[in-house]
């Protein structure tokens, strides 16, 4: 290929498109299943054909395709499988949305109709995020790209739900569900987000009734925060073991505006600390209520409908309102009968749909459900036995505890967009016939007359196929030979129990293996406040404004750099400055060396090295190390941090810096050839070693190095070498970078100018001294010092500022370079300023009332404020020490 002209100034644009468009046509990211290179599969947490990139995206995929990439380079045969995911709920609601504004609705349409209208929709906006990802630089194989709904996932799902259904695993039945009236379907408990609000418990006295049913001047007060689901009580129920209610158990009290008489039970599931102990059991609606009517064979009434409106069960007056203008009218009408004792003001939870954000109705209603507790314990066993493992570990034990108290899973959703659950009923007599084709017969009576399930499935039950269903389950081909199982899986933390432990489930029960060995849990970015991320909230980072203006491999960069292995991240726009400032730094410095090389330069080894190429070898094999550990940790922030580092402060401001003589005025042929063999060497290894993270920026430069061919993408990924013991020229260089950099620091912190040249005086140890000697080019030249003077019996100079290091002491005279005078003056006026706001910063944090009613942000940002300024001023003080 032949190598393309450094621009002077970097434009991501231009190169990350051009570069994306070589790896497509060259088909690099294309896995091939018969190879024989060892697999590595990656699968991607498929996003929603309705969804956009935002930062969690941007984290967890830059993770994925560095993963990828580097076993890629080190000679597997990578396969990142890309999809996306039908997300029920979500399309439907968006046409819905979009063909109301039109005035089309679709229960006029009809369902054929409506599902069309979904799949155009589908087609219009399903592959956004697919183009964004590959902004980013994903690297996955596209002609595998796979969709819930395609035909081969279709009949995956089909052939796991009539599995499950034929083992008896997979039943129908009446439970409480979480309901969402806007979306009109049930939602998994996992899919409910719970929220603090501000409410009221409001308590209501029920009358009691004598023997013969009339009523008393007794009551029971009964506390409640939804008075509107009164209507629907059957019972009050009080702990047993309440001796205030001993008496009352086995009465009947008259339910209020309902003018029905319900019992009052005792119940081991009432918390009698509750309000006044006794509680109204009202079981369509409410899970606990109807565990308690299990118990004791209660009645059910529903009085809300599927939109979260009365209906005729809670009495004609009530019926065709909406929850909360029936609350309105309840408190009223008992305020007029004298029935509302009081109310207080009340902090709970409330469940609300993490899709519209509506508050979940809990709903008796009848659903399929997938029987867990027979299936859970072989997840578990894998865990325990070292199966699959959980990065960090802390999640295999709250995985662990969320299996041991599982529920049925509640699969079927009352939704048109989705895989129709494959089971049709007789009309005539009842049979259910699981088959995914249309019967032509009732195989029990043989009436024609049959109609399909309505329901779906809940959209998490095709996403647990995943690994099997994007590989070809049930069909066991040479992509499922080659690539099944996989080897890693890169997700959020928030679908540990939707997806990551389902995914197991599938992989155990239909195929006999797990599905991954490994599960990292990337971390979960908040904003600079600690909320959640949030476009709709206004919360949210968009990262394509970022790849858009610095590019991807800034983007990346930065999204590397915090993948920590913590739960969360506190984040700004800002943050992406390291990436933008970096990307920056690496092209310029490969624009100061390649016009340095030749086509010469790699073709043999030097016979000798001078003391800062060895170093530079060294170290370079040091970073070669510490990057494959770290990438084995899966902390890949230390990995992008260390590449960070050495590049920028070792090569760039340390090697590059020593080189520039030998560059330009070597003292010989040889002189000049090993300083561009270990510079163009360390920078081929180290664009190795981050192009996983920034992919673009280091294809290009690649392209420009002259000794190499191919893509990058595909080189050879660095191993640690086995190098000569070069541990005195690492000693030697160490002891000229300390002094340089102490000098460096004394020029800072006495503000002697950049342009002012200045004398040194170096007291060092017996054993430095040869270092320093040999090395006083280099310690002139990056100090800036017209001249250095070594004598290890020195003394201080008067008026002269001093660093003490390992093996060397630093006096650089000062009365020459400053007005010692004014330089006092201005440190003392400095450190009476800091220590005033020290102590109002003090004073501050130990007032209670502020550490109370302050926002953690804030307290934090003070704390961390404190301390630098404390750091600072100590700092100053010794500055000035050394100045008088």
């Amino acid at each position: 290929m032949p190598k393309a002209q450094m621009d002077k100034k970097y434009n991501p644009g231009r190169v990350e498109k051009r570069w994306y468009k070589a790896w497509l046509e060259a088909d690099l990211f294309i896995a091939d299943n018969h190879s024989e290179k060892e697999p590595f599969t990656i699968l991607i947490p498929l996003p929603n054909i309705t969804g956009s990139l935002h930062i969690g995206h941007a984290l967890n995929n830059t993770l994925q395709d560095l993963i990828t990439r580097k076993w890629r380079m080190d000679g597997r045969e990578a396969l990142w499988i890309p999809g996306i995911d039908h997300a029920g709920i979500s399309t439907q609601i968006k046409v819905e949305q979009y063909l109301a504004k039109k005035g089309i609705f679709k229960e006029k349409i009809g369902r054929e109709r409506f599902e069309k209208e979904c799949w155009k929709w589908k087609e219009k906006y399903g592959g956004i995020i697919l183009e964004q990802l590959k902004r980013l630089g994903a690297s996955c194989d596209w002609s595998r790209l796979a969709f819930t709904l395609d035909e081969a996932r279709s009949t995956a799902v089909n052939e796991a739900f009539l599995h499950y259904y034929k083992e008896g695993l997979i039943y129908r039945g009446h439970y409480i569900v979480n309901w969402c009236p806007r979306c009109e379907t049930a939602i998994s408990d996992l899919e409910v987000e719970h929220k603090e609000q501000k409410g009221k418990l409001w308590y209501i006295r029920y009358p009691l009734l004598d023997e013969e049913g009339a009523p008393t001047e007794e009551y029971l007060v009964v506390a409640t925060t939804r008075p509107e689901t009164m209507l629907g009580d059957t019972a009050v129920a009080v702990n047993p073991k309440d001796k205030r209610y001993r008496d009352q158990v086995g009465r009947k009290v008259l339910l209020p505006l309902a003018e029905r008489t319900i019992p009052v039970i005792a119940d081991e599931g009432v918390d009698p600390k509750f309000g006044t102990g006794a509680v109204k059991v009202t079981p369509a609606h409410d899970p606990n209520d109807y565990e308690i009517s299990q118990r004791h064979d209660l009645e059910a009434l529903l009085v809300i409908d599927t939109r979260g409106n009365m209906n005729r069960q809670a009495g004609e007056k009530y019926a065709d309102t909406t929850r909360e203008e029936c609350r309105e009218m309840v408190l009223a009408d008992l305020k007029k009968q004298g029935l509302l004792e009081k109310e207080e003001d009340y902090q709970h939870t409330v469940g609300t749909c993490y899709r519209c954000y509506t508050t979940i109705e809990p709903y008796l209603s009848e659903q399929w459900f997938l029987k867990m507790k027979p299936l859970s314990g072989m997840i578990i066993e894998a865990i325990k036995d070292g199966m699959v493992s959980y990065i960090p570990e802390r999640w295999e034990r709250i995985s662990l505890e969320w299996l041991k108290n599982i529920r049925d899973w509640c699969i079927s959703r009352q939704l048109w967009w989705g895989h129709r659950i494959p089971i049709w009923y007789c009309d005539d007599c009842e049979e259910v016939i699981p088959s995914v084709e249309a019967p032509k017969s009732c195989p029990a009576c043989g009436s024609k007359e049959l109609h399909q399930d309505e329901d779906v499935l809940d959209t998490w039950f095709s996403s647990a196929l995943w690994p099997l269903s994007t590989l070809g389950w049930p069909d066991v081909g040479d992509d499922f030979k080659k690539f099944y199982p996989t080897d890693v899986l890169v997700t959020a933390v928030d679908i540990i129990f939707l997806w990551v432990a389902r995914m197991i489930l599938s992989g155990l029960k239909f195929v006999g293996k797990i599905p991954y060995s490994q599960v990292y849990f990337n971390t979960t970015i908040q904003t600079e406040e600690g909320r959640r991320m949030s476009k709709s909230l206004g919360t949210g980072v968009d990262p394509m404004n970022f790849i858009e203006t610095i590019g991807a491999d800034a983007v990346r960069f930065t999204m590397a750099s915090i993948a920590t292995h913590s739960q969360s991240i506190r984040f700004s726009g800002s943050r992406f400055d390291i990436g933008r400032n970096f990307t920056n730094k690496i092209w310029n410095a490969a624009r100061f060396l390649i016009p340095n090389l030749d086509a010469e330069v790699q073709r043999r080894k030097p016979r000798k090295l001078a003391s800062e190429d060895a170093w530079i070898l060294s170290r370079l094999n040091d970073i070669i190390k510490t990057t494959n550990e770290n990438f084995k940790q899966f902390r890949f922030n230390d990995m992008a941090y260390s590449l960070y580092e050495f590049f920028w402060h070792q090569y760039c401001d340390w090697y590059l810096e020593f080189i520039k003589g030998r560059l330009y005025k070597p003292k010989s042929k040889q002189d000049a050839y090993s300083a561009k063999y270990c510079a163009s060497k360390v920078l081929d290894v180290w664009l190795r070693l981050i192009h996983p993270i920034m992919p673009f920026i280091t294809e290009e430069i690649w392209q420009n190095l002259p000794h190499t061919e191919g893509f990058i993408m595909v080189a050879e990924w660095p191993h640690a070498e086995e190098i000569p013991d070069y541990r005195e020229q690492v000693e030697e260089m160490e002891t000229v970078t300390d002094v340089i950099r102490g000098i460096r620091n004394i020029r800072s912190d006495m503000n002697i100018p950049p342009s002012a040249e200045i004398s040194v005086l170096l007291d060092p140890e017996k054993d430095a001294i040869p270092r320093l000697e040999k090395n006083l080019h280099h310690i002139k030249n990056l100090a800036r010092a017209k001249e250095v003077q070594i004598d290890p019996q020195a003394e201080a100079p008067p008026h002269s500022a001093t660093s003490v290091l390992s093996e060397v002491t630093v006096y650089v005279p000062l009365e020459d370079l400053i007005d010692v005078e004014v330089e006092r003056k201005r440190m003392e006026k400095s450190i009476k300023k800091l220590s005033t706001e020290i102590v109002r910063i003090e004073k501050m944090l130990a007032n209670e009332n502020f550490l109370t009613k302050a926002p953690k942000s804030v307290v934090d940002e003070n704390i961390a404020r404190l301390k630098e300024m404390e750091e600072r001023k100590n700092k100053m003080e010794e500055n000035l020490r050394r100045l008088v």
